[in-house]
């Protein structure tokens, strides 16, 4: 279940895993709500991370801490 992030056009997030996802749109309709064809690709900070949407904020996945 895709959720948009208000504010922030084009990108929207999985309501369960939290991860943000940027949405391309072949139509020229508002929102996701058009008609055609939407592709979605993981939204990737300007450090190179994968991000989250956690309490209202997009914040960067620490890859750097492993966990057994």
């Amino acid at each position: 279940d895709l959720k948009n992030i208000e504010g922030k056009n084009h990108l929207v997030y999985d309501s369960t895993t939290k991860v943000v996802y940027y949405m391309f749109s072949t139509n020229s309709g508002t929102g996701n709500r058009g008609f055609g064809y939407s592709y979605f690709a993981p939204y990737i900070s300007e450090n190179g991370h994968f991000c989250r949407y956690v309490d209202g904020q997009i914040v960067e996945i620490d890859t750097s801490q492993k966990t057994n």
